[in-house]
């Protein structure tokens, strides 16, 4: 499953107000998303490779060490990662589906984490599908640990993709690079699972 329950905060509340379709950003309700507010982001897509964050929550920009609002998301990803980041976004607004990555993030000093970044796509006042809505928090590593120690991330690598299509849920085991899938769990399916080596 998701890792994070403000991840699922988030993902029910699109669901439900998507209606068959991507909902419009004056749908989604701040006051609905309360718990995971210093989590949340909303992007703008000016292009395929420059997404500026239009919204970045206070425990998002902390996590990073400095403040995200007008930064182009896809430069707190190494080289190697931003196109397969930038082919997996692409997707998820081609499918009208939420998505999830997992990120192994990396500190100054080599302490590493693993990040879970769920997004989900939404239209602009203007109509069209530019605009994604997601959170991220780390879900393992030194912050977990030890929430007091806010040294910032400097770099993150994909780690795993688990777009959504058919409805199986996602199971993520952080000591492997592996997903599991347990059927007899008994959430609500979410997104199917995907396997991607480290």
């Amino acid at each position: 499953m998701i890792q994070h329950r403000n991840a699922r905060i988030l993902l029910e509340h699109w669901r439900a107000r998507r209606n068959g379709a991507a909902p419009d950003r004056s749908q989604i309700d701040p006051t609905a998303l309360k718990p995971a507010l210093a989590n949340i982001f909303i992007l703008e897509r000016a292009d395929r490779a420059y997404m500026p964050f239009r919204l970045a929550g206070s425990a998002l920009c902390d996590m990073f060490g400095k403040e995200l609002r007008a930064q182009n998301f896809f430069d707190l990803w190494c080289d190697d990662a931003k196109r397969q980041v930038q082919n997996r976004i692409s997707e998820m607004l081609g499918a009208v589906a939420p998505m999830a990555l997992i990120a192994k993030a990396e500190r100054m000093d080599s302490a590493s984490a693993h990040i879970e970044w769920v997004f989900a796509p939404v239209r602009s006042a203007r109509g069209p599908l530019d605009r994604v809505i997601g959170c991220a928090h780390a879900i393992s590593g030194p912050t977990v640990e030890n929430p007091w120690d806010t040294r910032p991330f400097v770099r993150q690598n994909l780690f795993a993709v688990a777009p959504a299509r058919t409805g199986e849920t996602l199971y993520y085991a952080p000591d492997t690079a592996d997903f599991k899938y347990d059927a007899s769990a008994g959430e609500r399916p979410l997104f199917d699972v995907v396997t991607s080596a480290g």
